[in-house]
């Protein structure tokens, strides 16, 4: 029989580094796959919390399996333990004032009055012009007159103590009843189910 000599053939898998070591997603750095990465699932698919987490039972086979595998981590349990953590939002913002328009106008300036020159003189400076200001209109609302509706008076109703001659009675009278026929027995009853 004729052996054939081992090479040195990467295996195909895909995780990385070594059997025993493995390189931080967070550091960088090659460390111990086992020791220095958490496992990626704390127990098996059985035993879960009621919102959905899995936990560890001990004694439990797949649980021991999950969290012996070679599944783990990607970050070492020191990166893992530097990452920001998820936190609760602030309940109610603080509120920003806004600065209004009213509240920020500024002050008219006064425009400033040059003197005329002289009549005598037959050089004339050049004069700028003034730089007009913008008086912010008043803008008068007219008033609203409302005018009250007219109010509409009902006659009132007095009702008489008595009633009087010329009044009628209009209360129905009590409709007729039958006798209602009496039975005995059951002859009776089909008797009366024969004349209907």
């Amino acid at each position: 029989m004729s052996k054939t000599p081992k090479t040195n053939t990467k295996r195909k898998t895909r995780l990385k580094g070594s059997d025993t070591m493995k390189p931080c997603a967070g550091c960088g750095k090659s460390k111990d796959r086992f020791k220095s990465f958490r496992p990626r699932w704390a127990g098996c698919e059985k035993h879960r919390t009621d919102r959905g987490r899995r936990y560890y039972q001990k004694g439990c086979d797949p649980c021991d399996a999950k969290v012996n595998g070679n599944i783990r981590q990607p970050r070492c349990i020191e990166c893992d333990a530097a990452r920001p953590k998820k936190r609760k939002a602030d309940a109610a913002p603080t509120p920003t004032p806004i600065l209004t328009a009213a509240a920020s106008t500024p002050e008219p300036v006064e425009p400033v009055v040059e003197p005329e020159p002289e009549p005598e003189t037959v050089i004339e400076p050049v004069v700028e012009p003034e730089p007009e200001t913008v008086e912010p209109e008043v803008v008068v609302e007219p008033e609203v007159v409302v005018e009250p509706e007219p109010e509409t008076v009902e006659p009132e109703v007095v009702g008489q103590p008595e009633p009087s001659a010329e009044s009628e009675d209009v209360t129905p009278e009590p409709a007729p009843t039958a006798a209602r026929p009496k039975i005995a027995n059951t002859s009776d009853l089909f008797k009366l189910f024969g004349d209907a």
